[in-house]
């Protein structure tokens, strides 16, 4: 509920893309899937990962350049889906 206030529709679109894909993702190539998928700028699709990241609905993993689904995010995804 709270999230679904917060988040702009390139967020959510963005975080139902990352539910689809593996458990772990790369965070370049995802930037690069979200601008291709979504039809805007690379530099759009990670001010996106940022926002989500600093909402914790992602987490990011710098040692292996990761982006996780936090619980919270998942949880999101179960309500609109």
């Amino acid at each position: 509920a709270l999230a679904s206030q917060k988040l702009n529709g390139t967020e959510k679109q963005a975080l139902l893309l990352l539910a689809q894909s593996e458990e772990k993702n790369n965070a370049t190539k995802t930037a690069k899937s979200i601008a291709t998928q979504l039809q805007c700028a690379e530099s759009t699709a990670w001010s996106t990962l940022r926002s989500l990241r600093s909402l914790g609905l992602i987490t990011y993993d710098e040692q292996n350049s990761t982006l996780t689904l936090s619980r919270s995010a998942r949880m999101f995804i179960k309500e609109v889906l």
